[in-house]
């Protein structure tokens, strides 16, 4: 997997699906991530499975210890 030149935003793949909001996330450099979705994927109602290479987005103004990173897209450059 690739890292991205955005700011904020890394490249994972999806590894479990807790329910419907929570979504663990692999992160490219290794680290595993527990996500939501953005609002953006459920109003085009995007699927995610697990498997698929998503692109999670951190904020940056927060810490990234304090915050639930969110899925902002798949990842489709596999």
């Amino acid at each position: 997997m690739r890292a991205t030149s955005e700011e904020g935003v890394y490249v994972g793949r999806i590894v479990a699906s807790q329910g419907k909001t929570n979504i663990d996330v692999v992160l490219h450099d290794g680290r595993e991530v527990r996500c939501k979705a953005a609002g953006r994927l459920a109003k085009e109602r995007v699927r995610l499975r697990v498997g698929d290479g998503v692109r999670v987005k951190y904020m940056l103004d927060v810490d990234e210890d304090g915050q639930i990173p969110s899925i902002v897209g798949l990842d489709i450059d596999d």
